[in-house]
């Protein structure tokens, strides 16, 4: 499928004309979607900046709310004395994807108040984390 996929890929490429809108992204060397999604976001925020200080505080606030209601279920788990591989399972799947969710569109722009309280969430799992482990191997 693959040699199927170049073949295709180089027919198009070969077709196109040299001189190409800039802003073309698809069939190109050394461009994918994720270049269209940044310089489409770049624009957006540049014109959506000017004159109007955008923020993304209501969205991290979001989801560091999300991310610290799941803390609880996470401090559960560890009442329950679960292992610790599941423990960090659970925070890998449900506490970090909530952190991480489209963090290329809106992390670049957050203010430095804002990722404190996200890396509070994250200090607090850890500290929870410590606590059923007893000390971290640095730490003695």
């Amino acid at each position: 499928m693959k040699c199927f996929e170049k073949l295709v890929r180089d027919f198009i490429t070969s077709s196109l004309p040299a001189s190409m809108n800039p802003l073309q992204f698809a069939y190109r060397h050394n461009r994918s979607t994720d270049d269209a999604i940044a310089h489409l976001l770049h624009t957006t925020l540049t014109h959506l900046d000017k004159g109007r200080d955008l923020s993304w505080s209501r969205h991290t606030n979001s989801l560091a709310k999300k991310a610290r209601q799941c803390l609880y279920h996470l401090r559960r788990q560890r009442d329950f004395r679960l292992p610790s591989k599941v423990l960090q399972n659970f925070y890998t799947c449900t506490i970090e994807s909530i952190l991480t969710g489209n963090i290329t569109a809106w992390f670049g722009n957050s203010t430095k108040q804002d990722r404190q309280a996200l890396q509070r969430v994250v200090h607090s799992a850890d500290q929870g984390q410590e606590d059923c482990e007893g000390p971290h191997p640095s730490q003695q």
